[in-house]
């Protein structure tokens, strides 16, 4: 976890529940692009590794104009 915070500015750990693993969600502000995708992939599933973890899922977020903080 302070590996990742130390990279990403907001890291939650969301706990297991019932049949449910539980994960760790992370924030990236960034230009998306391909590479960039899979470098934090990659990155983030190194950290997890030795936890028996990995990075395996990304989604995208757009703000609409008004509510978009960090223009």
């Amino acid at each position: 976890m302070s590996s990742l915070r130390a990279n990403f500015p907001r890291v939650e750990m969301f706990p297991p529940e019932e049949d449910f693993n539980g994960y760790v969600g992370f924030v990236v502000h960034a230009v998306l692009t391909y590479d960039l995708v899979m470098f934090v992939q990659a990155s983030v599933s190194e950290l997890a590794l030795p936890y028996g973890g990995v990075c395996n899922s990304w989604g995208t977020l757009q703000l609409p104009d008004s509510d978009n903080r960090f223009q």
